[in-house]
């Protein structure tokens, strides 16, 4: 059989309509070949979900005999221009790009000999002060004459005011130029990537831009989010504007909002052509030699959707990592490619529960794993919060590794090993300085506690978990635990097995004594250690406190002091039964 030969994935735009989205970009491109101008029209959508793409797209399908195009690329600018120098920069790419559309002639020459001085005058400060001017988002010329500043001798000068309406006039002179000696009916300025600066640094380009949004002949189309819009508007007044004159400016400067149609998506056609370059030679030879890109694609679509969605670059992520995996894994036909990517989803879309499976040894795997499905009374023995939407991903995510509703602990435990080469880290939250008042707050609620018979263990506090052993039996232990929107404690014996088997027979009254509560009982493991690191015994999980939720920590104290004291006096009398 040949050796399999995997490609990867370029993160650029699309110039290919991989979402058979036709529809929507040729209408999208006639509408701009067609509407009167000038025309300044939105791409929206979230950062990565292909507007770049689209108008790529749109740019290739322009009659070039008719129409002629630029496009500009804010981002790639801001990385080697200063802010203040960024929308110099976009004026003079503009200005450049319609020179080189004019023969050499004098009267040309002259035209942009002023233009380009123009620009030279507006750099000294005018820039720097716009938005200290603008009313409602729009410059106010007359009012900005008053506070240009020359940077050079402290003196306010009229001369930047002066440039701005000239520049104004000299763009336009210069358009219908270009529109009259290459005969065409309209320029389309494509502006890209305004979402990825600083929001306030996007509204201010914007701004820059209204100077000629407004010139004839000139479609704008530019790839802008609303919310950055919103956002910068209120970082610019300092939170004093509000959504509703937020909506006015966008509304004022955009004519025409176009929004990514994402749900229209066709995202197995996405995935399968993405497959077919990423699998370039060879098929899987586990489980299903007969299978091909699309059965594969179309087995791996529900759990790829329910986990990064139809996000494109989110997608495009995950297959270079599936495919960096299938090169690790290719000498080890253990696991399938469709375990292999449900892992990876996992990964990049649940990091938590990933480590939380992730550390389960082959004991407790099955245990674990069964923590997280729905039916589960408590999710992932309460150590983490349940993700939102984790329900439906969860239910793919068994098909994929149960056999006939058993799970394949061996294939989990092995994708999962494997999975962690493309891993980022664990996230470390010891430092978090809400988790460190919390438990110095605990801490010291401990100590004011006069019948507390429990010291500290003396291990390092995390994050999240708070140990404390009897001061009448060391064998006696409970770890308090903390999430954002929930808490819980465990509280056994990790030397009485008897103990343990006894609290399960009494699992049923144990609950009826926490109703408020989710309770479980942990089973008892063989391995010594393996008891203290996972102290087997009563586990209790509260999903109406959590550290998140509350600055008032003294109620979740409280319920840990009081539910361990009731747990205490129960396990205390049920060991005098056993006697």
């Amino acid at each position: 059989m040949t050796n399999p030969i995997y490609g990867t994935l370029i993160d650029s735009p699309a110039e290919e309509d991989l979402f058979n989205i036709k529809n929507y970009v040729g209408g999208l491109t006639s509408f701009i070949s067609e509407c009167k101008t000038p025309m300044t029209i939105s791409i929206q959508g979230n950062w990565g979900t292909g507007k770049t793409s689209i108008m790529k797209q749109v740019e290739s399908k322009l009659d070039s005999e008719k129409i002629k195009s630029i496009f500009f690329n804010t981002w790639q600018y801001s990385q080697f221009n200063s802010d203040n120098d960024l929308t110099i920069a976009l004026i003079t790419e503009l200005v450049t790009f319609l020179a080189s559309l004019l023969p050499e002639k004098a009267e040309n020459r002259e035209l942009l000999s002023k233009t380009f001085g123009l620009i030279s005058n507006i750099a000294i400060g005018v820039t720097a002060t716009i938005l200290e001017n603008a009313t409602s988002g729009f410059i106010n010329l007359e009012g900005v004459s008053e506070k240009i500043k020359n940077k050079a001798n402290g003196r306010f000068s009229y001369d930047g005011i002066i440039s701005l309406r000239e520049l104004n006039q000299s763009f336009r002179d210069l358009v219908k130029k270009v529109i009259e000696t290459e005969e065409i009916d309209r320029i389309v300025f494509f502006i890209d990537d305004l979402d990825r600066l600083h929001p306030s640094k996007a509204v201010e380009v914007l701004e820059v831009l209204k100077l000629f949004l407004e010139s004839e002949y000139c479609v704008f189309v530019l790839a802008i989010d609303y919310n950055v819009v919103v956002k910068g508007i209120k970082n610019k007044y300092n939170g004093e504007i509000d959504d509703e004159k937020g909506d006015y400016f966008f509304e004022k400067l955009i004519q025409v909002p176009f929004t990514v149609p994402v749900h229209n998506y066709d995202i197995e056609n996405y995935i399968e052509k993405l497959l077919d370059n990423l699998i370039i030679v060879g098929k899987d030879n586990q489980n299903n030699d007969n299978q091909n890109t699309d059965s594969f694609s179309s087995s791996v679509l529900p759990i790829i959707l329910k986990s990064v969605g139809k996000h494109p670059r989110n997608i495009k992520r995950l297959l270079n990592s599936f495919s960096l995996l299938l090169r690790i894994q290719d000498s080890n036909k253990k696991v399938s490619r469709e375990r292999l990517l449900a892992v990876l989803c996992l990964q990049t879309s649940y990091k938590e529960v990933f480590f939380f499976l992730s550390e389960s040894d082959a004991e407790n795997i099955t245990e674990r794993f069964n923590s997280l499905k729905e039916t589960s009374e408590s999710f992932a023995e309460g150590e983490i919060d349940k993700p939102e939407g984790f329900d439906d991903f969860m239910n793919e995510f068994q098909k994929i590794f149960e056999d006939d509703n058993i799970l394949n602990s061996e294939a989990l435990k092995l994708s999962l090993n494997i999975s962690e080469a493309v891993s980022s880290g664990k996230k470390e939250e010891d430092s978090d300085s809400k988790y460190i008042d919390f438990w110095s707050g605990f801490s010291q609620y401990l100590k004011n506690r006069d019948n507390f018979e429990f010291r500290h263990s003396g291990n390092k506090v995390s994050s999240k978990y708070y140990r404390v052993i009897s001061t009448e039996s060391s064998k006696l232990h409970c770890e308090f635990r903390v999430n954002k929107n929930s808490i819980g404690l465990v509280y056994g014996d990790v030397k009485d097995e008897k103990l343990n088997e006894y609290l399960r027979h009494k699992e049923d009254e144990i609950k009826s004594k926490f109703i408020d509560d989710i309770v479980s009982i942990r089973d008892w493991k063989n391995d010594p250690k393996n008891n203290y690191n996972r102290i087997p015994g009563v586990t209790i999980t509260n999903n109406r406190l959590g550290i998140g939720g509350y600055s008032n920590y003294e109620l979740i104290y409280e319920w840990f002091y009081t539910t361990l004291m009731t747990v205490v006096k129960y396990i205390n009398e049920l060991k005098e039964k056993q006697q």
